[in-house]
């Protein structure tokens, strides 16, 4: 209030200058009713006792209600409709977002059930009903069907093996499933449990041999050898005390170059079937019970080299066509029950290294043309029969390299 001072006293000169005193009152009065009528703001500067006027405009101005009107209405209704839209749309989207992923597992689901529906458990991807079916079907064409599908009988205890037992599951169309068939049926019909060594579940069975019927291929299996494309060239157990009969479905393994089963117990007959093993060079059956007569067609074997089967009980005579063995080297047949006279074509076979005839019932006399291929003219060192004079030979032959009386 302090600055208006100087501004009253200076209105108050200029009317002083020239001015009546009523006049000067009349001026004042003007005045103070103008400033209080245009501007109630300016009213204090002449008057300090005014609170009245001052009060009403400063409250009014300070617009208490208008600031809280807007303030309240706007701020809250805005702020929680607006906010907790857009948090309760947010999640929303987040609840979508996981469909896609469990959608996803569903193909994955689909696509598991082709892998397992082949599944591992099933033999060669093919129902163990069909499997069997489709073996027994081959396996029919090699052995008699009738005594296949007899229990117990060698032939069913191979097939049942192969089928249900054995770990390597072979697969109708496998092109060893025979061979292997046909080594499992030897194993049975030989009475593989009470081989000497290596039977199936054989632990004393040494390395590097393997005992029969196990999981492996059977080319490793105990006295078999088999060439580079796995076809078996060899059975060779000695001493093993094999017994039983001799399969005539060794005829399936083509590739067959020796069969050497010499001291068993083997009580069968030589199956003619083996008579078509063109590769066979090597047939020793020495040292068993071999009973009947050795089939003719033994004698078309041309690639065999040693026939080996002394010390059995054997009958019947030796073929004329022993001549055909054109690559024979040994032929064994002493101490069997064979009957008639050494043929004359046995004289033909000129690699012919050792012959051995004593201890049967051979009559007659030596062949010349046998004697003929004695050594030093020809390969044959060792020559014996039944040619002792007790007191007539039973057999005449003056270039025996040893004789024996039966």
């Amino acid at each position: 209030m302090k600055l208006f001072f100087p501004f009253i006293a200076a209105l108050m000169t200029d009317v002083r200058g020239d001015s009546t005193g009523e006049e000067v009152k009349t001026f004042w009065e003007r005045e103070l009713q103008s400033s209080v009528t245009a501007t109630p703001t300016r009213a204090p500067v002449g008057t300090f006792d005014t609170p009245s006027p001052t009060r009403t405009p400063t409250v009014t101005p300070v617009t208490a209600s208008p600031t809280q009107s807007p303030t309240k209405s706007p701020t809250q209704s805005p702020t929680k409709s607006p906010t907790s839209a857009p948090i309760d749309s947010t999640p929303a989207p987040v609840i979508t977002t996981p469909a896609p992923v469990v959608t996803t597992p569903a193909p994955v689901v689909t696509t598991a059930s082709p892998t397992i529906s082949p599944a591992p458990s099933f033999n060669c991807n093919v129902d163990p009903v069909l499997r069997r079916a489709q073996i027994l079907g081959i396996l029919g064409g090699v052995s008699n069907p009738v005594i296949l599908s007899t229990t117990a009988t060698p032939q069913n205890n191979a097939a049942e093996w192969l089928i249900g037992t054995d770990e390597f599951a072979v697969c109708p169309g496998d092109e060893k499933l025979i061979q292997r068939y046909v080594m499992a049926l030897f194993y049975y019909s030989t009475s593989g449990d009470s081989w000497t060594q290596c039977s199936a579940g054989d632990v004393s069975c040494a390395v590097p041999n393997i005992p029969f019927l196990t999981s492996v291929n059977e080319c490793e299996w105990f006295g078999l050898t088999c060439d580079v494309d796995l076809c078996i060239t060899e059975i060779i157990f000695e001493s093993n005390n094999v017994a039983g009969i001799i399969p005539f479905e060794l005829e399936q393994l083509e590739g067959l170059q020796v069969i050497s089963l010499e001291q068993g117990t083997l009580t069968s007959t030589i199956p003619t079937n083996l008579g078509t093993l063109a590769n066979l060079r090597i047939f020793d059956l020495d040292f068993n019970a071999i009973t009947g007569i050795i089939p003719e067609e033994m004698y078309s074997l041309t690639s065999l080299e040693q026939l080996d089967l002394n010390s059995n009980q054997l009958t019947g005579t030796l073929s004329d066509s022993v001549g055909n063995l054109e690559r024979l080297q040994l032929l064994q047949l002493y101490e069997n029950l064979m009957t008639g006279t050494i043929p004359i074509t046995l004289g033909n076979v000129e690699s012919l290294v050792i012959g051995e005839f004593y201890n049967n019932t051979f009559t007659g006399v030596m062949p010349q043309s046998i004697c003929d291929n004695r050594s030093p003219n020809g390969a044959i060192t060792g020559l014996t029969s039944d040619c002792f004079p007790n007191p007539l030979p039973q057999l005449e032959c003056t270039c025996c390299t040893g004789c024996a009386v039966f």
